[in-house]
Order: structure tokens, then C-alpha cells, then sequence
């Protein structure tokens, strides 16, 4: 509200559905509490006659939407919000910016496009006026836990479902988005345990497409079931076009093909007009395509499963409809066809990696990172010291944003073809595993057993990739090495900033293996794989699998973390992030049973074996006993808990039992 009093012009800039228009209005609202000599007024440009002889009666209609009524006498000093300005209509922009130039007693606010902001503002500047852009930022995961709390309490637990799905998909981090995913959740529309993203998405469009509407309220002769297919029809029909648009005249011809097709005798136009108004499709500059990339897939997904035709022209190319075919596997989740042939495709790109790059030679690769013991007894009560403490629910959603943007993509793409290898090996995976956890209904047992282990092979080749070198110099740890090299001079220091980028790419990389793989549907599938000695003699499989049953939270992982712990030798790097992530699973968990298994398992495994007699084994019962104590404490200090409180019944300080 300040800036009023000192810009004439401020430029309001996001993306679609951003709340743009909501912000204008509110800032109306807030000015003219401020000041209320300015009679606020609202149009949108396309109706915008400034700059013609309509003039006058575009502003008079504009300054009655808040009450104002014209008198005869001089027009007031206006706070004059105009909403969608696009700078692709040159002359419209000029006509405004020259009737902001022309009116310095007027104060503007204009709404824009996040991408058009800095057009808009030049137009002003070239007509002689100033102004200041203020971003609208994508709601955060605070913001979106205010909002789904105040739409319906008890609702918290639905924003890290709502987030993973917006991430995933690269959905519009909007108002619009979020409440439509939060009326999904509330609606309980497929929710379950294990949700799978494509469920969920499909749930949100059932929200957009009226799929709880019973008569046809827009008299178009449509209903949902009709819109959902002419929408995978589109997609299909986008398929070939390099960004998923088309005119809008080819668009109508499109429709109005369709029905005739049916001998529906339905408007073109209108049903075009009536799904972009449900937030399914946008019209930009005369063309037009779906909202987000995530729905276009949805609905290719979806026309895939309308016919063994469709399925099997979009299996014939796995590699560039992965996303169409995770959809169509998780709308379906009992296709064994489906299942079998990612399976068989993900097995050819795997399977020419492991040629060159066995899982020994990954195993063989993590040991050469052998690093300092954080966890041995000396260093123990220091490491524990120095682990984060507790955030609070706001700090955390702040740091998790900051990381999403981080790690959100940008900056330009380095063509190497170590990096090329990488890509296609990660997708092969990743559609393999997404596909295998949309699958749980899938009457195969061994089917998903022994995809469940070429996922994880997978995953395992994706992090041994990261650290292998290659003959011809094109190894990703080359060119790591060659960055670091430009920034320091020293060739130790450059080298150890190398290591330490390529520990971190691995552990991303296992996150990311954690996070597709992790789903309750697999958590038996996993287990009898670790039954399998053969997938257990790599190390680094193994550890993988751990990794995820820790992601699991499965009562079990205690036990199968015992028996990892048993095989690492104590300096490696797989033996140093399990201890880490078993004690940051320990710390944090709110079941005493399996915390006190882990307990158990950490003290026992952390205390270095008695070397000699009597006396030595008393002399590690009593580190052993230490080192539980110093667990407890630090859990109790992560959660809040004081020494002697036990508001989360937590043990007394004792010996390990």
C-alpha cells in the first residue's frame, strides 16, 4: 500500500491462475483503506477502450464495479487496476501505456504474465512513465498449509501428498491448483495408503471435468465421460506437434471432425470454450493446448488404455511416452502386458550398462571413497552434537522450498555423452520402477519380483555411472573434476570438492530410487528379494534395498540393517551413509518399538569388538552401554524431550538391552 503513495504505475507479474487478479483486487481494497480520495476501479484490457473515443465510458464502467456512479462533474483520481495485459496486442499496450503517460494524478496497478512483466514495464517506460514489478512467488508449502487447514481442519497431512504430486508433474504451485487438489483429498476421491501420483492427478481432473455433476448444467450436451475422451483424443491429436499446441481454428476443426465421427451434433466452439473455462485447456496468443504438460500426459495416458491399438503404438516408442505409459499403468494398476513389456524394454538399456559396468565394479568403485569413521567411539558424542536440530514446521517448509528451488531444473543442458548414457539409463529406470509401483494388482508374482531387482540393478548402475571412468575421457567424474579444476587451483583441493559432488549425486540418486521404489504395495515384494542371495551379494544393491525399507518405515528393516551393518567394512562410504540415515530415521521416529529395535541394533554395531579377554568384554559392554545412552539423549533432544520427561513415553536412560 506504501508503494501507491510513491509509484504511479506497479506491474503485478505471475503465472496463470496465480492469483494475479485476486492480488489487484485486494490491493484495490488495501489502497483505498489507505486513501480513500482515489476511487478504485477495475477492467481487463481486452475490454479496454483507453486511448478511443469510448474512453470515458470504459472508465465510468470500470469505477462503478466499487459503487461509483458518474455526476456530471470531473472524473476522481482513480486507482485503476487493469488485469491481463498482454503485450502481443502492440497496439492495445500503447494505447494504455500513453493514457498512464498522459494521467499522472491516476495511480495504476497492472496485472501481466510472469513472462510478459518486463515488456509491459518497457512499453510504460518508452511512453514516459515509470513503474515497479512486484512477482507474485508459487505458493509455498506453508501457504499451502494454511490454506488446506482453513478449508478443512485436520488437513495437514495432505500437503506433502499435494506438494509430491505438484513436483512430480510440474504442476502450477497456484491458489487455483492447490485448492482443486485440496477438494480431491477432502472429497476422498481415491485416496488411499499409497495413492499413486497418476490417481490422484486423474482425481483432480474428475474436480475440473464436473465428474460429480449430474445433468448437463451447461447445455452443451456434453457429460464427463464424453469430455474425458474427446480430451485424449486432443492429446493424441497433439502428439506430433513440437510443443503440444495447435491454432484454435484447428483446434474447432478438430472437435467438430470428432463429433461428426459420432453423428454428435454438438458446437465446436463451445465445448472448446466450456474445457478451457474448466482449467483443462489454455488459450495463448491463438493457440491452444493443455493447462500443464502433466494433464496432456494424463489424457495420452488415458487414450492409451481406451484400445489395444493405442497401447501398442505408444509401447512402440517407451523411451519418449514414458510419462503417457506411468499414467496408463497407475489409471489401470493390473495391466501384466503393460508391465512385462517396460519391463522388457527397461532390461535392454540396463542390461548393455551392466555389460560394461557390473554391480562388482560399482561395489568396487564406493570403496575407493573409503572416508573418515563420523561414527566410531572417539567421534560418536561429537557427531551426534553436531546433528541438526528439530525445525519447526515453518523452517522446514522454508527449507524444503528453498531446496525445490534449487534442485527445480534451469541453466543450460551440457551435451556430453557420458551424460547422454546417464539420462537414458535413469528414464529406462525410472520408468521401470514407476510403472512396476503402479502395478500392485498385477497377479504376478515373480514377474514383479524379478522387475523389482532390475529396478534396484538399475539404480545401482545409475550411481556407479556417476563414479566410473570411461576410456575415451567422457566420464561424468572428468568433467566434475575439470569444473572444480576452474575454480580452485589446487589439484588436492579439486579433487576432494570432486569426491565430495559425486557422494552427493549418489546419495540424490538413491533418494530418488527410495522415493519410486518406496511404496507400501512393494514392501513384501522387496523383502523377498532380499531373501535372494545372489541380489544381496552386491553391496551396494543391498544397501539400497535397506535404504528403502527404511523409507518404508517397515518393522522389519531393523533386522536387514543388522545384517548390512555386519558386512561394511567400518570406513566406507555405503557403511557411513547407513549409519546416517539409520540414526536420522532413529531420531525422528514416533514408534518406541521399532526406535528401541534400532537402538538396539545402532549400539550394538557402533561398539568396536572386545579384543581380548575378560576384561575387554566388560570394557565394551560399557561403551556399548555409552554409546546407547548418547542415541537416547540425542533423540530426546531432537524431539523436544527433557532429560527426565517422558510426554513421548520414552525409555528411561539405561543400559541397551
Amino acid at each position: 500500500m506504501v508503494e501507491f503513495a510513491d509509484q504511479q504505475v506497479i506491474v503485478v507479474a505471475g503465472d496463470p491462475q496465480g492469483g494475479v487478479s485476486s492480488s489487484l483486487l485486494w490491493m484495490l481494497s488495501g489502497a483505498y483503506r489507505v486513501d480513500a480520495s482515489r476511487m478504485p476501479a477495475y477492467l481487463v484490457a481486452k475490454d479496454s477502450k483507453l486511448g478511443t473515443a469510448q474512453q470515458h465510458g470504459t472508465l465510468a464502467k470500470a469505477a462503478s464495479l466499487f459503487g461509483h456512479r458518474q455526476a456530471g462533474g470531473r472524473d476522481p483520481d482513480l486507482l485503476l487496476a487493469i488485469d491481463d495485459v498482454d503485450p502481443a496486442n502492440e497496439r492495445r499496450l500503447e494505447r494504455i501505456a500513453a493514457f498512464i503517460a498522459a494521467n499522472p494524478r491516476h495511480r495504476f496497478v497492472i496485472g501481466t504474465r510472469s513472462n510478459c512483466a518486463s515488456a509491459v514495464a518497457a512499453a510504460i517506460e518508452k511512453a514516459g512513465a515509470g513503474s515497479v514489478t512486484a512477482h507474485l512467488a508459487p505458493f509455498g508449502r506453508s501457504e499451502l498449509r494454511t490454506l488446506a487447514t482453513t478449508i478443512r481442519s485436520g488437513a495437514t497431512g495432505d500437503v506433502e501428498r499435494i506438494y509430491g504430486l505438484i513436483q512430480a508433474h510440474n504442476l502450477p504451485s497456484t491458489p487455483f491448483t492447490m485448492v482443486a487438489l485440496i477438494a480431491v483429498l477432502a472429497a476422498g476421491q481415491g485416496v488411499g495408503t499409497d495413492l499413486n501420483q497418476s490417481s490422484l492427478l486423474d482425481a483432480f481432473v474428475n474436480v475440473l471435468l464436473g465428474g460429480g455433476e449430474f445433468a448437463d448444467l451447461e447445455h452443451l450436451g456434453m457429460d464427463y465421460r464424453k469430455r474425458v475422451h474427446m480430451l485424449g483424443e486432443f492429446a493424441r491429436a497433439l502428439y506430433n506437434s513440437p510443443e503440444q499446441i495447435m491454432p484454435v481454428p484447428d483446434a474447432e476443426r478438430m472437435l467438430l471432425d470428432y463429433f461428426e465421427r459420432r453423428d454428435l451434433p454438438l458446437s465446436a466452439g463451445a465445448v472448446l470454450r466450456s474445457v478451457v473455462d474448466r482449467h483443462v485447456l489454455v488459450i495463448e496468443n491463438e493457440q491452444v493446448g493443455f493447462r500443464s504438460e502433466a494433464l496432456y500426459h494424463l489424457f495420452l495416458g488415458r487414450w492409451m488404455l481406451e484400445s489395444p491399438e493405442h497401447k501398442e503404438e505408444m509401447l512402440a516408442d517407451p523411451a519418449r511416452n514414458s510419462a503417457a505409459i506411468t499414467h496408463a499403468a497407475g489409471l489401470d494398476r493390473s495391466d501384466r502386458e503393460l508391465l512385462a513389456r517396460v519391463g522388457e524394454f527397461s532390461r535392454g538399456v540396463i542390461g548393455a550398462v551392466a555389460l560394461r559396468l557390473p554391480r562388482s565394479e560399482v561395489d568396487r568403485l564406493l570403496k575407493q571413497f573409503d572416508g573418515p569413521d563420523a561414527w566410531n567411539l572417539e567421534a560418536l558424542e561429537k557427531t551426534l552434537a553436531d546433528l541438526p536440530e528439530r525445525q519447526s514446521q515453518t523452517e522446514l517448509d522454508a527449507e524444503l522450498d528453498r531446496m525445490s528451488e534449487a534442485l527445480g531444473g534451469g541453466g543450460e543442458v551440457v551435451a556430453s555423452p557420458a551424460l547422454e548414457a546417464l539420462a537414458e539409463l535413469e528414464a529406462a529406470t525410472q520408468l521401470l520402477s514407476s510403472v512396476l509401483r503402479n502395478s500392485e494388482l498385477v497377479d504376478d508374482v515373480e514377474l514383479k519380483r524379478e522387475l523389482l531387482k532390475l529396478a534396484v540393478e538399475g539404480w545401482v548402475l545409475v550411481m556407479g555411472a556417476m563414479l566410473a571412468e570411461d576410456v575415451h575421457g567422457e566420464s561424468i567424474r572428468t568433467m566434475i573434476l575439470e569444473a572444480a579444476g576452474q575454480q580452485l587451483e589446487n589439484a588436492e583441493h579439486a579433487d576432494a570438492l570432486t569426491r565430495v559432488v559425486l557422494l552427493i549425486l549418489v546419495l540424490i540418486s538413491a533418494g530418488i530410487a527410495a522415493d519410486r521404489l518406496g511404496g507400501a504395495n512393494l514392501a513384501a515384494t522387496l523383502e523377498a528379494c532380499l531373501e535372494d542371495q545372489d541380489f544381496t551379494g552386491s553391496e551396494t544393491a543391498f544397501a539400497l534395498a535397506v535404504w528403502i525399507q527404511a523409507h518404508l518405515g517397515r518393522p522389519e528393516w531393523p533386522a536387514r540393517l543388522d545384517e548390512l551393518l555386519m558386512r561394511l567394512s567400518p570406513r566406507s562410504f555405503l557403511r557411513n551413509a547407513t549409519v546416517a540415515i539409520a540414526i536420522s530415521g532413529y531420531r525422528a521416529l514416533g514408534d518406541e518399538g521399532l526406535a528401541e529395535k534400532l537402538r538396539s541394533v545402532l549400539s550394538e554395531r557402533l561398539t568396536p569388538p572386545a579384543r581380548g579377554g575378560g576384561a575387554a568384554a566388560m570394557q565394551r559392554a560399557a561403551n556399548k552401554e555409552q554409546i546407547a545412552k548418547s542415541l537416547l539423549q540425542s533423540r530426546r533432544k531432537y524431539q523436544g524431550i527433557e532429560a527426565g520427561g517422558r510426554e513421548l513415553g520414552l525409555p528411561a536412560l539405561g543400559p541397551a538391552d
